[in-house]
């Protein structure tokens, strides 16, 4: 029995004070961007790689409209983390919005072989096809988004246009 007294005593102890990331993790989901803002700056200038804080702070910068500014952020992700997907989904969900370089296509693909089970970047991926009239794969891609995240209008409103396209009805 004196191993049930021994391990009837243990304590837990643990730290009661937030972290700087998430407390401005925190902040962003009570939509106080400049206070997450402030607080993923500072985590920033202690480690200036720290994955979450440049996560964080691309999310702020697109809930402030700073577009370019969250990609740069999520590359710098990329940078330090070549298949963070997390990044890669941000990025593809402000190709819509912003004009990407013609590499973005290349990085797109190879990015989707590697995480095929991603609406994000089916549905980014059907975006590049459209955008070529290329209405047969694009329905493909738009098709697999769906089928992925059947939640999301706009893959459904996306795949319909396809169907459109081709005088698929």
């Amino acid at each position: 029995n004196q191993a049930e007294k021994s391990s009837s005593k243990e304590i837990i102890v643990t730290n009661s004070t937030m972290s700087d990331i998430a407390k401005a993790y925190s902040a962003y989901d009570s939509q106080n961007f400049t206070e997450a803002q402030r607080l993923f700056s500072k985590v920033i200038e202690k480690q200036p790689n720290n994955i979450n804080a440049l996560l964080g702070l691309g999310g702020v910068s697109v809930a402030n409209g700073n577009f370019y500014k969250a990609i740069n952020l999520y590359k710098k992700v990329l940078d330090n983390d070549l298949n963070n997907l997390y990044a890669f989904e941000s990025i593809a969900n402000l190709s819509s919005r912003v004009s990407l370089n013609n590499e973005w296509s290349s990085e797109l693909a190879s990015m989707l072989e590697k995480h095929p089970k991603s609406a994000v970047l089916q549905y980014a991926q059907g975006n590049v096809f459209a955008e070529k009239n290329d209405w047969l794969k694009a329905q493909k891609n738009y098709f697999n988004a769906l089928v992925l995240d059947s939640t999301n209008p706009d893959y459904m409103l996306n795949l319909a246009i396809s169907f459109d396209h081709l005088g698929e009805y």
